[in-house]
């Protein structure tokens, strides 16, 4: 390490932080637009479940089954 003067590792410093804080904030945008997906996903993912037990309750009906001994149980998540 002979001839790293203090001003280049302070440079060599500065430039590893100014990376690490570029990194930081990609990373932070990644992680905002990944929960905005999640929760979009979310929100599709209970549309179709309520659309889908909907379904099996106009199916039972047009089987014309007796209701009281057929059931759709609900696994709905919030």
């Amino acid at each position: 390490m002979a001839g790293n003067s203090p001003q280049t590792k302070d440079s060599l410093l500065k430039v590893r932080v100014q990376r690490l804080e570029s990194q930081v904030a990609s990373l932070s945008k990644q992680i905002q637009s990944l929960t905005v997906e999640n929760q979009k996903l979310r929100k599709d993912s209970r549309f179709f479940e309520l659309m889908l037990l909907e379904q099996y309750q106009i199916l039972i009906q047009l089987m014309g089954r007796n209701p009281s001994r057929l059931r759709v149980h609900s696994v709905i998540r919030k």
